[in-house]
């Protein structure tokens, strides 16, 4: 392993001070002090038997310094052995499917690699350059571009006062404006522009010569000037679909830099992810696939306890819901290793029975990740608490080794 090249799980101390890495220690302390902030802690400062220590939060992503470090931050799972990178990678791999709406195919040839070729960063730079070829194979959309230019042709409609402005003198030129069939439409400049910017990324000498190809092919094609607005304009169409597994890669890549909540000046790329995110995501793509025929929402939003003023949002992570639109089953979920009933912060449980209330649900669930070093937990998987007899609260563990 490169010595430049750190793989660390969540809580795991990254760096200590010392006389042969104080540059790269003031690198991170740099990006702390400009990063961290009251709603997010990326990675925290403290004191390892008196010295001074840079330990890693509860997101996980990549961070690449200055001096071409870079550290790796994979999440903390119960039932993984410690140094196990290739089986963090690979829960890392699946979340992030869940959260981006990318297909997830387990590769036999990720299971034993731990070499700093194969980060979560590489799997989807090969995951993307795999896919993008399968749409190359099956034909690049392309689309009609209108275009204005001077020309000695008369091609589509002549703009007679621009025409009159730019050629008073050379009247054997024509200023028009004409469609043109190309390529050069906003999903393909996206793709070009994300194998771009994965170019500079990629450290896989195979993954950068899919990405080159990639680029070769696409030359026609300019690079995004806007991504934001390039990414309003895909339209989810019909023909279009073949495109959205790309394009979710995409957004992963091209997250725009005066977005990003985390800078400083010695980091020249950071992609972090909040473990409670990740893990709802996965949560909810468990349980649309368990619950095949039910509308499962997540991000509820726009309901109250009090209706008429309008506070006390109601706002559970995941909810279900039959055929007639009526809620049967409320979830919260939390990336919480939970050891006792008594690690439950008993808030949880009053807003999940305030939410079953307020939506007419008699059915609640909890869910945490599981921990297999808990001792007081039921053998089953799954408590139950009645509440009045009307609302069941159950707190349930999600296993992600499997």
């Amino acid at each position: 392993m490169d010595s430049k090249y750190i793989t660390r799980c969540q809580n795991d101390t990254i760096i200590e001070l010392d006389a042969e890495n104080s540059e790269r220690f003031e690198m991170l302390e740099d990006f702390i002090l400009h990063s961290n902030s009251d709603k997010a802690t990326y990675l925290r400062l403290t004191l390892n038997n008196g010295n001074k220590a840079i330990k890693a939060a509860d997101y996980v992503g990549i961070l690449r310094l200055a001096d071409g470090s870079c550290i790796e931050l994979l999440p903390k799972v119960a039932g993984i052995k410690r140094g196990a990178v290739a089986e963090n990678r690979e829960v890392l791999y699946r979340m992030l499917s869940a959260y981006y709406d990318i297909p997830y195919e387990r590769r036999a040839d990720d299971e034993s690699s731990d070499s700093s070729d194969n980060t979560f960063l590489e799997f989807f730079i090969s995951v993307f350059a795999r896919e993008c070829m399968k749409i190359i194979k099956s034909g690049l959309l392309s689309g009609y571009e209108s275009i204005e230019e001077n020309t000695s042709q008369v091609r589509g409609t002549i703009l007679f006062a621009e025409n009159n402005r730019r050629n008073l003198v050379h009247r054997e030129r024509l200023y028009v404006r004409h469609d043109e069939f190309t390529p050069d439409r906003v999903e393909n400049r996206l793709m070009k522009s994300a194998a771009f910017v994965m170019t500079k990324l990629s450290g896989n000498h195979q993954n950068i010569q899919n990405l080159k190809k990639i680029m070769a092919i696409l030359d026609e094609v300019k690079l995004s000037d806007n991504y934001e607005a390039d990414f309003a304009k895909c339209i989810n169409a019909r023909n279009t679909k073949k495109y959205n597994t790309v394009l979710n890669i995409c957004r992963l890549f091209l997250r725009s830099k005066k977005n990003a909540e985390y800078s400083g000046k010695f980091v020249s790329y950071a992609l972090l992810f909040p473990m409670e995110d990740l893990f709802r995501a996965y949560v909810s793509r468990l349980v649309k696939t368990e619950m095949r025929g039910k509308t499962v929402r997540t991000k509820i939003s726009g309901q109250y306890l009090c209706e008429e003023q309008q506070c006390f949002g109601v706002s559970p992570d995941i909810v279900v819901c039959d055929e007639l639109n009526h809620v049967e089953l409320v979830i919260v979920t939390h990336w919480k290793l939970v050891e006792t009933l008594m690690d439950v912060d008993p808030n949880d449980i009053y807003a999940l029975f305030a939410y079953g209330k307020r939506l007419g649900c008699a059915k609640t669930v909890l869910i945490f990740p599981e921990n297999e070093d808990a001792a007081e937990l039921p053998n089953s998987g799954e408590y139950t608490i009645e509440c009045q007899g009307t609302t069941d609260v159950k707190i349930r563990f999600a296993r992600l080794t499997d």
